[in-house]
């Protein structure tokens, strides 16, 4: 009777039919007690029933008891009972079902385990080979995702192809296999391992075989898709999960016509996913990142506009406290962001603040990506700022600002870009109100900012172009320098970043230098050599932009040595010009250090500034217009160094260096009065 009721339940689907064959299981299981030769099935039997109906009606009672009716069943198996293998499995199963219920790490770990179990024993006509290794290779996926042990992942892939293997054409489930190792293989080629960064062998190498698993899984999922013809109900999943692995070979590669492709099936997963289709939300964002993404590749504002619109219609189905609702957010605005960034319509932008907002109410205090919402939502106001010039949007950005700086401590990643951005804020608002105490926090946050950002950061070269437009801002109030437009035109510079105007900007800090070292000498400011060798070092890092980071003075003296020998290969006139500013910059930074060595009598100073002086004479060959000078300068450095220290190795080059520029000094001198004839 039992097995009559069953077959009318799947195919009627008439709970109250479910419901009797569950009664009539317990009624047959009283009547077997311990020791009864059929306690065995009907413990089985009731069990499965108690999982279907969970299935139904998703009682968690229904699944406790079952687990405890497997348990009971597994325990009455002897260890060597082929018939045991199923029972593992059985109970591996609703272990598996309460774990995506209540995701409680045990009952995966457990489920693990039982079906491991279960491989070793032999086939039987309720054990079926690749169901099990299917089910393993599930449960150890998830085990990855949660426990994040790339062993998991890797037994999975080997589980799925073992059971894909199980699976010839023609199999009724070799659709379900190639779908699922597809999955782990896509999964396993975005997985980020620390041994990449170990060894640059390794990193290709690991680079290599993820692309391999990348299009492993392309190939698996186009193979799926043959499996699954129009009407088959897992068609758009198939289309959606190939539209992901094109998306990441796009991003891996840059390869437009995967883009193109996975533009084109994301717009069919959308069309088998109509209103009302519980996945619609998921097709529409998939289908608007890929827009959004070729519009970055091509620029076409049709791309974008429709972008815009698939995420509304996302957002719209994800409302406040739908798990993927902020997703939809932050998707929403970034796309709005980039349309305000290229047409500049300012209800674009309002609607970008709007979404902020929203955004940073579904990350209260104490979400870890709090900091993260109340940053772009300061940028946005500072966008808006600058568009319309409004001070309530800029006093709200250095508001957010400041309190996204607080969440971000000295050791946090994005503590530097906090710094630099409420520091352009603070700039912005000196500019409109002249208010000392902004320009001075400015100059404070941005020193901060760069100190985050040492040689060889990417984006140490804005920070330094930014504090340069603070620091000239500060010295032409406080000293009445010429050159007041001099101050906008560096911002606008630092906004750009165009090489020229590193040049430029360049320039300014090194005439900075020489203004504040001029004032020593003329005031004796204690704090000016310490801002004039900073702002000197600070030129040469913008002059040559060089690639080679560096800690000490001698670090940075290589580096615009390497720098100024690439550039004396060269013939173009800009080139000669830059070289001849660093060779000067750097010669003044030496002048600096031998100063202030004798001011302090430092033998530190004094010994970087003869590596310093080497570095310039060894840029200057023979034949350059101020060599005579160069070798000079080092030659009273040696001589210094001879009075400190009695070294007589440093008085023989000391007279040799001044041998040498002798004669070089009268052709100078007879260069220089010629031209001034001239």
């Amino acid at each position: 009777m039992t097995t009559h009721l069953w077959m009318r339940f799947q195919t009627q689907v008439a709970m109250q039919d479910l419901d009797e064959v569950i009664e009539l299981h317990r009624a047959a299981l009283e009547l077997r007690g311990f020791g009864h030769p059929d306690r065995l099935l009907s413990l089985d039997s009731l069990a499965l029933r108690l999982s279907n109906r969970y299935d139904s009606h998703g009682k968690v009672a229904d699944l406790e008891e079952a687990i405890h009716l497997g348990r009971s069943a597994l325990e009455l198996w002897q260890l060597w009972d082929p018939g045991r293998g199923a029972a593992l499995f059985s109970l591996a199963n609703y272990l598996h079902k309460r774990f995506h219920k209540q995701a409680a790490r045990h009952d995966l770990d457990e489920a693990v385990e039982l079906l491991q179990a279960a491989l070793e024993f032999p086939l039987t006509s309720h054990l079926d080979r690749s169901s099990l290794l299917s089910s393993l290779a599930l449960c150890l996926s998830k085990k990855y995702d949660h426990q994040g042990d790339i062993a998991d992942l890797d037994q999975a892939v080997m589980c799925g192809r073992a059971a894909l293997e199980l699976r010839p054409v023609g199999h009724p489930d070799r659709g379900v296999s190639l779908h699922s190792l597809a999955e782990y293989l896509r999964i396993r080629s975005q997985t980020t391992m620390q041994a990449l960064e170990e060894a640059n062998e390794l990193y290709l190498a690991t680079s290599e075989s993820r692309l391999c698993d990348l299009n492993d899984a392309i190939e698996l999922h186009r193979a799926a898709l043959e499996l699954r013809p129009t009407g088959h109900s897992d068609r758009p999943s198939s289309f959606h999960c190939l539209v992901i692995c094109l998306l990441n070979r796009y991003d891996n590669l840059g390869e437009v016509t995967d883009l193109g492709e996975a533009v084109e099936l994301g717009r069919a997963a959308l069309d088998l996913r109509p209103p009302g289709h519980p996945d619609r939300a998921s097709s529409l964002s998939i289908l608007a990142y890929c827009l959004s993404t070729r519009f970055q590749q091509g620029a076409s504002m049709e791309d974008l506009d429709e972008a815009i619109e698939l995420h509304r219609a996302a957002l719209e189905l994800r409302p406040t406290g739908h798990p993927d609702h902020l997703s939809s957010l932050i998707s929403l605005t970034l796309c709005l962001s980039n349309r305000y960034d290229k047409l500049g319509a300012v209800t674009d932008l309002e609607e970008v603040i709007m979404l902020g907002c929203a955004a940073l109410e579904c990350r209260p205090p104490g979400h870890p990506d709090r900091g993260v919402a109340l940053y772009n939502l300061a940028d946005y106001h500072r966008m808006k700022f600058l568009k319309q010039a409004t001070m309530q949007d800029l006093d709200k950005a250095i508001e957010l600002h400041r309190e996204a700086l607080e969440l971000r401590s000295c050791e946090h990643p994005d503590r530097s870009s906090s710094l630099h951005c409420l520091a352009l804020c603070l700039s912005d608002r000196y500019d409109n109100q002249q208010v000392v105490v902004d320009l001075e926090e400015a100059i404070s946050l941005g020193r901060e900012a760069l100190e985050l950002r040492p040689s060889g950061h990417p984006e140490r070269t804005l920070s330094l172009c930014n504090l340069a437009c603070d620091l000239w801002t500060k010295f032409q109030r406080a000293s009445n320098m010429p050159g007041q437009c001099r101050t906008s035109s560096l911002r606008r510079v630092s906004s750009a970043l165009c090489p020229t105007s590193h040049f430029d900007v360049a320039s300014s800090l090194f005439e900075l230098s020489l203004h504040l070292w001029d004032r020593f000498q003329k005031q004796a400011t204690a704090t000016d050599p310490e801002e004039a060798i900073r702002l000197a070092t600070y030129a040469l890092e913008l002059r040559l932009l060089s690639p080679y980071p560096y800690v000490h003075v001698e670090q940075l003296a290589f580096s615009v040595g390497a720098q100024i020998e690439m550039l004396a290969k060269g013939s173009n006139p800009d080139e000669l010009h830059m070289l001849n500013a660093a060779v000067e910059n750097l010669r003044t930074l030496a002048n600096y250090f031998k100063a202030r060595s004798r001011n302090l009598d430092a033998v530190v100073d004094l010994n970087d500034a003869i590596i310093l002086h080497r570095y310039v004479r060894e840029s200057c060959p023979t034949g350059y217009p101020s060599r005579a000078s160069f070798l000079h300068d080092l030659a009273l450095c040696l001589a210094d160094r001879f009075h400190q220290q009695s070294t007589e190795a440093d008085l023989d080059e000391a007279i040799a260096l001044e041998r040498e520029a002798l004669p070089l000094t009268y052709l100078e001198v007879e260069v220089t009065t010629r031209l001034g004839a001239l």
